[in-house]
């Protein structure tokens, strides 16, 4: 018998897990960027970003998708178009960028196939 907190399958999650503190993180990631502007590169933004939820753990995937929420209403905004255009978008790509190679990475550690040139020999 499944529980009811048993994840029901992939990228599900059970109506009995709380999404909010997700939620609150990309609402103050939005508020950081909005406010801020930073134009740093994107280790420095990263490090800003983490210091709005110290008592946290945060993945990669977590700091991806606040910048990417942030990026989409910023363009949608007139006031912080132009940052999330020329700035923004650019570190969000980045980031997206290193959480695919990162993820793709410790997969082909836990479940490694037989062929010569997988992703991890490449590099």
């Amino acid at each position: 018998m499944i529980s009811p907190t048993h994840l029901e399958g992939r990228n599900t999650v059970s109506k009995n897990v709380s999404r909010t503190g997700n939620d609150d993180f990309d609402a103050m990631v939005l508020r950081y960027l909005t406010v801020n502007h930073p134009e740093g590169n994107l280790q420095s933004i990263l490090e800003k970003l983490k210091a709005l939820a110290t008592n946290s753990p945060l993945t990669l995937d977590a700091l991806s998708k606040a910048m990417n929420v942030a990026n989409e209403k910023m363009r949608k905004d007139p006031t912080h178009a132009e940052y999330a255009n020329t700035v923004l978008s650019k570190k969000a790509m980045q980031l997206a960028g290193t959480n695919i190679l990162y993820t793709t990475m410790i997969y082909e550690i836990f479940f490694p196939t037989d062929e010569e040139n997988t992703a991890i020999e490449k590099f």
